[in-house]
């Protein structure tokens, strides 16, 4: 009958163990969730800086081939 006890009683503390690492593992998700959003919406914001970096320097580059040519058609005439 002790045995029986002491075994409940083991029990009881590795179901209050378990339940601590259950909550700290739910903590712990909770944190890697929110900083996986800030780094994928980091990584969004760069990719998005990028793509208007590399809209301005076609922009540019076709504006430059426009008055190139204008004024080469300028100098024909």
């Amino acid at each position: 009958m002790r045995n029986n006890i002491r075994l409940g009683l083991e029990r009881g503390t590795n179901l209050d163990d378990l339940e601590m690492r259950a909550d700290d593992l739910h903590v712990n998700s909770n944190q890697m969730a929110y900083h996986s959003h800030q780094v994928r919406q980091k990584f969004w914001w760069q990719n998005v800086k990028m793509w208007i970096i590399i809209a301005i320097i076609v922009i540019i580059v076709i504006a430059l081939i426009v008055v190139l040519s204008v004024l080469a058609a300028k100098n024909k005439i």
